[in-house]
Formats: structure tokens, sequence, C-alpha cells
């Protein structure tokens, strides 16, 4: 059978398809200045914290840095806010802004908001936008355009933005709190740290119509470490089990995509008897994972979403990722930096492709398999306690 919505996803972003709506976009330069000529849509500046982070890396396999780790430094986080609108239409599951009034989609607010001339385009029938289940009163949105079972993605672009909304509403002043769906056991635990009564979320339509207030935020990703750190300071107690050095391990069958350490067995009793801990982090409960990383002075495993919480560490504690050749992300680096870590890195077999980043295969959906035998763990060692 036919997956349609898979089908028309990757619709919308063929060239052909860009090319054949190229008359119906709206910039989100156009869509900004329309909106800040609407006398019921309101915008709250955030102020006190970084624009700017430095990010202090180092190649442990002594080859060159690529280029996704370091195309920014200093790494810049977009001003943040939190913007209010009348009468528009909102997903679940996008953080799409679609105004009624102009009958068309414009901005993503999740990344794009910011930049000239970026824009989305009406992908959905008119129609089905204008069914969408009205709604009445105060409304938060928090959709986002990534997986939000993605433990990285979830406590970074929906449970910091929550935390980010508290220091300027109570949650019992939204009538709804419109959330893509939750089907993990960490989900649940984020919401009910921050005590939202279960009955104000929904997620259960395709499409809602606000027709009174909306309220969202735009996403960071970077300084969003330091509204987790802030947060896990105040929720975690003191007497937290303290681990100086941590390896994260990880269960093969956890997640969505595999990451695989293979003939790691020979190599394990060198992490061990240099004094470090091993856990699972999917094994342990969010708060149990946050005192992990309030005390660890080190930690390293293989790329991940276990490192999601690197940013609660201390300043100058000392984080490695042992990388795959067929992946590199700098999601957790840009953490790294937000909160002031030494970050360092190892490439399985100190792989570069010839043309450097152009021809590194970079396969988002791919499963992860490093063989340790191709990585110096005398180094990542060294690095981790003696730098």
């Amino acid at each position: 059978m036919i997956n349609l919505n898979h089908f028309n996803r990757k619709l919308r972003f063929n060239r052909i398809t860009r090319f054949l709506l190229k008359k119906r976009r709206v910039s989100s330069l156009d869509a900004c200045t329309w909106w800040a000529h609407n006398s019921s849509s309101r915008i709250i500046e955030e102020n006190n914290y970084k624009l700017h982070s430095y990010l202090s890396i180092k190649s442990l396999d002594n080859r060159s840095i690529p280029e996704c780790l370091t195309w920014a430094n200093p790494i810049i986080s977009r001003p943040r806010f939190i913007y209010k609108y009348q009468n528009v239409i909102i997903s679940p599951i996008e953080s799409h802004i679609y105004f009624v009034d102009l009958n068309r989609s414009t901005i993503d607010l999740g990344a794009k908001f910011d930049c000239d001339h970026i824009s989305i385009f009406d992908f959905y029938p008119r129609n089905n936008l204008l069914k969408a289940k009205q709604l009445h009163g105060n409304v938060l949105h928090l959709g986002i355009s990534s997986s939000s079972n993605n433990f990285w993605h979830w406590m970074h672009e929906v449970f910091a933005r929550l935390i980010r909304v508290k220091k300027e509403y109570d949650f019992e002043f939204f009538d709804y709190i419109i959330l893509p769906n939750m089907s993990k056991q960490f989900q649940h635990e984020a919401i009910n740290l921050l005590n939202i009564k279960q009955e104000r979320i929904i997620s259960k339509e395709r499409f809602y119509r606000c027709c009174d207030n909306l309220y969202t935020l735009n996403i960071d990703n970077v300084q969003s470490s330091l509204d987790l750190k802030h947060f896990f300071h105040k929720v975690v107690d003191d007497k937290k089990e303290v681990f100086k050095n941590v390896f994260l391990d990880r269960d093969i069958n956890s997640g969505v995509h595999n990451r695989v350490l293979n003939n790691f067995k020979s190599h394990r009793d060198l992490y061990k008897q240099a004094g470090f801990k091993f856990i699972f982090p999917e094994k342990l409960s969010l708060i149990d994972q946050a005192k992990i990383f309030l005390g660890a002075e080190s930690i390293v495993g293989t790329s991940g979403a276990a490192f999601t919480l690197a940013g609660l560490m201390n300043p100058n504690s000392n984080v490695v990722e042992i990388l795959s050749k067929s992946w590199i992300d700098p999601a957790i680096s840009n953490n790294c930096a937000a909160a002031e870590l030494n970050y360092g890195f190892y490439v399985e077999n100190s792989y570069r492709p010839d043309k450097y980043d152009e021809k590194w295969s970079r396969n988002r959906s791919s499963d992860i398999s490093i063989d340790a035998n191709q990585v110096n763990h005398e180094a990542i060692i060294d690095f981790l306690l003696n730098y």
C-alpha cells in the first residue's frame, strides 16, 4: 500500500514542484512585514543570554577538522522571541504558521523565521487548512518539523522551549498546549517535571485553527543547553550520585537508528582501568540522566542522542564523540560550545574524504557501525583525563 503522506512530503521539496509553485511563495520578509502591521500580533524578545559561543575543539585523530564542526566559530545564536498571533492555522507535527488572512502558508518559525527570502510553499490544499478544528482561547504551539520521538530533538526543540515559556507565562494561562504526539517515557517524564496538566495537551488533529490567541517560540538549538542546565540544577537533588568519568554505552536495540561499536570488548578494560563508569542512558529516568551529566567531568561514547544532556556539565569539562566515517553532525559540538566545554572527536579510521566535506557521506537515515579497532582509545582517554 502506497503511503500518500510520505509521497506528499517528498514532493513538497522536489525541485520541479518548487519551480511550479514559485509564484505562490510568501517570503519570510514579506510575512514579517505583514505581521508587524497587524495590531493584534505581539512579540516578546528574550534577554540575558549569549549570542556568541566559541567551540573549544580538538581533533584526536590528528587530521583536519570537518567543516561542519567548524563552519561557524563563534557559533551564533539567533535572537529569541515569543510570538503572539490571531486567526492562524497550525499543526502539532510542524512549526509552520499559516496566516488565514493571506490564504497562503508563510514562514517556518522553527528554523527560518529570521532569514530573508526563505519561505515555505502552500503545500496543502487551501480547503484542508480552512477545515481545521477551531480552538478558542489562548493556545501554545510547540510542533516541530523534526522527529519528536528523538531524545535530542525533544529536549532541545520542545522541552527547552517549554522552559522558556514558563519564564513569561504560567501554564495555567493556556487553554490548550499543542504538542507532537507523545509515545516515549522521557516525554511524559519531562511534561510531569513542568507540572503541565495532561488535559490541556492536544495533538490528535492534523490542523488546528486558532481563532483567538496563538503563542509560539522560535527554536534555539545552541543556547537550549543552558536552558536545560538551569532547569535541572533547580529540580535535581544536591545529593546526586557522582560519576567523575563516564562512558555512554548503548543498547543496540534502542533508538531509531543503531549505534554499534564493534570489536570493543578488548578495549573496554582500558576505560575501566582509567576510572570510567559505563552507563546506558536510555535505561535511566530523565532525572537520573541529568544527575549523571551534572556531576561528570568527562564523557565519551559513540555519536548520538546519548549526549543530549552534555550541556549540563560544568564549564571546562571534557566531551569526546567517537564518530563514524559515514555520519558527522554538529549538534553536540554546538551544545558543548554554549556550555563552554572542551570538545574532542575521533573519526573511525581517521577518515577524511578526498574533497573534504563535499564528498562526505552523511546519510541521516542510516545505522552507524564503528570498528573500535580503528579508533585510538589511548588518545581519547588522555584527552579526557589530562586536557
